[in-house]
C-alpha cells in the first residue's frame, strides 16, 4: 500500500472515529429528513401529480423523487461537509496545521476531507434508497446496485466544489455565497423534483451546466428504466469527473497559497 493510500486513510478514520459518536443523531437526520421530502413532495404533491412523462415513458411521481433526493443528499453532505465542517476544522480547531506539522502533505489532507465527506455522504444515500425501497419508490435491481459507485463519483465531486468554497472562506459568512449560488441552485435547477424542460432555455443552459444535473439523469435512467444512450453515460460521467479534477485542482492550489505564502 502506497504512503499515499495509508496517509489519505489515516485521516479517513480518524473522522470516521470521531463521527462513530455521533451515530445515531447522524442516522436521525439522515433518515428523517428524507422521509419529510418524501412525505411532502411524494405523497402530497403525488396526490397531485400522479406521474412525470420521461421519452414517452409514464414514470409514478414517487419513484421520480427518489433517484432525485438520492443524488440530493449525497449532494449536500458532502458539499456540508467540506465547507462548513472542514473550515471548523481549519479555523478554529487547528487541526490542519496539527496535520501539516506531520509528514502528512497538503494532497494527503485535501483528499482525506474529500473522501470522508463522499463516504459521509453515501451513508445519507444509503439511508434514501432504504427509505425509498420502505415506500415502494425503488425497485431493488442490478441497476440500482450500479447507482452506488455513480454516486460515490457524484458525492466526491460536490465534496471537491465544497473545498474550493473553503479554500476562498476567510469567516464562516462566506459560505453563505456558496449554498445561494451553488447549492440552492442544484438543488431547484436539476430535475430533482421535476424534469428541466420546464424552465426557460436560458434556465436550462444553466441547469445543464451544473454537475447535479447530469448526476440525477444517469441515477434516475438507472433506477427507473428509462433509457440513455451509451454516448450520454460517457458524457454525463466525465463531466462529473470533469468538474471533480477541476475542483480539486483550484482548492489544491489556493489551500497552497493560502497556508504556505
Amino acid at each position: 500500500m502506497s504512503i499515499f493510500v495509508k496517509t489519505v486513510y489515516a485521516l479517513w478514520y480518524r473522522h470516521f472515529s470521531t463521527w462513530k459518536s455521533m451515530f445515531w443523531s447522524s442516522l436521525t437526520s439522515n433518515v428523517f429528513n428524507p422521509l419529510l421530502f418524501l412525505f411532502s413532495f411524494g405523497f402530497g404533491m403525488g396526490a397531485l401529480v400522479e406521474s412525470i412523462s420521461i421519452d414517452a415513458a409514464e414514470i409514478v411521481y414517487l419513484a421520480y423523487i427518489v433517484p432525485g433526493m438520492m443524488a440530493y443528499s449525497g449532494m449536500f453532505t458532502s458539499s456540508f461537509e467540506t465547507s462548513i465542517s472542514a473550515f471548523a476544522r481549519y479555523y478554529m480547531q487547528s487541526y490542519w496545521d496539527q496535520v501539516l506539522a506531520t509528514p502528512a502533505k497538503l494532497h494527503h489532507l485535501i483528499w482525506g476531507e474529500v473522501s470522508w465527506a463522499a463516504t459521509k455522504a453515501m451513508f445519507a444515500v444509503i439511508c434514501v434508497m432504504v427509505v425509498g425501497y420502505v415506500f415502494n419508490g425503488l425497485e431493488l435491481s442490478w441497476n440500482v446496485l450500479w447507482t452506488i459507485p455513480i454516486m460515490l463519483l457524484g458525492c466526491l465531486c460536490f465534496a471537491a466544489c465544497g473545498m474550493v468554497a473553503t479554500s476562498f472562506a476567510t469567516s464562516f459568512e462566506i459560505f453563505s455565497y456558496f449554498f445561494t449560488f451553488w447549492v440552492t441552485p442544484m438543488f431547484i435547477f436539476s430535475g430533482v423534483f421535476f424534469p428541466i424542460d420546464r424552465f426557460p432555455e436560458y434556465v436550462q443552459w444553466l441547469s445543464n451546466a451544473l454537475p447535479m444535473t447530469h448526476l440525477v439523469d444517469v441515477i434516475r435512467a438507472l433506477c427507473v428504466g428509462y433509457e440513455l444512450t451509451a454516448l450520454a453515460y460517457v458524457y454525463k460521467l466525465g463531466y462529473i469527473a470533469f468538474i471533480t479534477a477541476l475542483a480539486y485542482g483550484v482548492a489544491y492550489r489556493n489551500m497552497k497559497k493560502r497556508i504556505f505564502d
